[in-house]
């Protein structure tokens, strides 16, 4: 059976304490105690600075074996680079987080709402990308929500970022041999849960890896949420 990989995004909160982090916990120690509790994370921190070597080494010695980092690609590659090759920033980026081995899931890339569809700069860009370092993309202007672009995704098992928020849920369309979603909403009903507590496994079960986080913004609870979350997921898979 695939795997379930449930987690927030981010983890470095002392608003988590002491529901979730223990009073006494240093900040260096919350990644260690996390992955107690949760098999995967989502990196906001490497939208806004490139990580480093040590970085990278420090997330993965912090954390066991089977656990797994989706990490959000740099604003220099999708915001002001906007996918344009060759990008120094993409190269960069792309060899210092094998320093994570195993515990690297994917690298989401989340274009801005201003970015237009764009087929041919999609599709190169694409075709430049390591087959062994899994891809997802979080499109946020509604013209990339096309058959052209989906089937530009299959072609190299690049995954559609579903992104479930108050205002809308994004088109529940599989690409790759993996589903990213992102859980954005302010409070989730115990029905709402269920529904997508249900379609994770039936994704699973048929083969098909989940990466899904909990937002964090405003939200001292997320953790917590996630737990609960992860209480309904299939023992098999997570």
């Amino acid at each position: 059976m695939a795997q379930i990989w449930f987690g927030t995004s981010g983890f470095g909160y002392k608003e988590w304490k002491p529901s979730f982090y223990p009073a006494e916990l240093p900040a260096k120690q919350f990644l260690q105690h996390y992955a107690t509790k949760l098999n995967s994370v989502e990196i906001d921190y490497t939208f806004y600075r490139m990580p480093t070597a040590k970085v990278i080494a420090d997330w993965k010695n912090a954390t066991p074996q089977d656990f797994k980092f989706a990490l959000k690609a740099s604003q220099q590659i999708t915001h002001r680079e906007r996918l344009k090759l060759p990008s120094d920033a993409l190269q960069y980026l792309l060899g210092v987080v094998t320093g994570l081995e195993s515990r690297l899931g994917l690298i989401l890339y989340q274009l801005p709402p201003f970015f237009r569809c764009d087929v041919q700069k999609l599709d190169t860009f694409l075709a430049t990308l390591p087959s062994g370092i899994r891809a997802a993309f979080e499109f946020r202007h509604e013209s990339w929500f096309t058959e052209e672009v989906y089937a530009s995704l299959r072609k190299y098992e690049a995954g559609l970022c579903i992104n479930d928020s108050d205002e809308h849920t994004t088109p529940i369309e599989l690409t790759a041999p993996f589903v990213y979603l992102r859980l954005r909403r302010s409070a989730y009903s115990e029905a709402l849960r269920s529904t997508w507590q249900e379609r994770m496994n039936q994704w699973v079960q048929s083969g098909t890896e989940v990466f899904a986080y909990i937002k964090h913004e405003d939200n001292p609870d997320a953790p917590n949420i996630a737990l609960g979350f992860a209480a309904g997921l299939s023992k098999d898979a997570y």
